[in-house]
């Protein structure tokens, strides 16, 4: 029997391999021998570890999504800061992410992926990955403004900024195609695009 150890690399194994299967090509269009292929196990390696497919995607779609999420002790640590600085190193943090696709892990193809073409697990996994950071962007948001964080312009000032610094990264190199000189400008002047979303945050929960 696998020690602990060896059972963690192997699900990472398997994990990998599908994630890059997937990044590529999509959930219906892979199958588990593919998968068992590209992983070199068993299909019994792959049963025992996720059961099926869909256990499989799952597991693998939530692992690219924790890849670019804030865990918990960041989030914690971010929070002791006041709230102009918290946000305003979370938006720079955010927007080195990306980069030529080239270089992407296949966590960011796949979530590129399932930003442009939504399988039927995204909303229900990217939502329960992202809540502790929406709720800590609707924190900091309602505090900058003088405005509870539950309200409602509060929380749609915080999945706004979400929204945007998730495009930004996942479709840089779109956007470098269509505004190239914006977004080298970003690339080089983070404080400038900070600044705007910070000015974009205050119009709306204010609006």
């Amino acid at each position: 029997m696998e020690s602990r150890k060896n059972q963690n690399e192997t699900r990472a194994k398997i994990i990998a391999a599908a994630g890059s299967l997937f990044a590529e090509r999509g959930y219906d269009a892979v199958s588990i021998r593919d998968i068992v292929l590209k992983a070199d196990v068993s299909l019994g390696t792959v049963n025992y570890h996720f059961r099926n497919k869909e256990g499989l995607y799952r597991e693998t779609l939530t692992a690219a999504c924790e890849s670019t999420a804030l865990n918990r002790s960041q989030i914690a640590e971010l929070g002791q800061l006041p709230a102009q600085t918290a946000l305003t190193i979370y938006i720079r943090e955010f927007i080195k992410l990306g980069g030529s696709p080239q270089n992407w892990s296949w966590e960011m193809l796949l979530l590129r992926r399932e930003y442009a073409l939504p399988g039927p697990f995204f909303k229900e996994i990217f939502g329960t990955c992202s809540r502790a950071e929406l709720a800590f962007l609707a924190e900091q948001i309602g505090c900058l403004a003088g405005v509870e964080p539950q309200s409602p312009d509060v929380e749609f000032a915080a999945a706004t900024l979400f929204s945007q610094l998730n495009m930004l990264a996942l479709d840089k190199n779109l956007m470098s195609q269509v505004i190239p000189d914006l977004i080298e400008y970003t690339g080089t002047h983070p404080d400038w695009l900070t600044e705007k979303l910070l000015r974009q945050l205050n119009s709306i929960v204010k609006a």
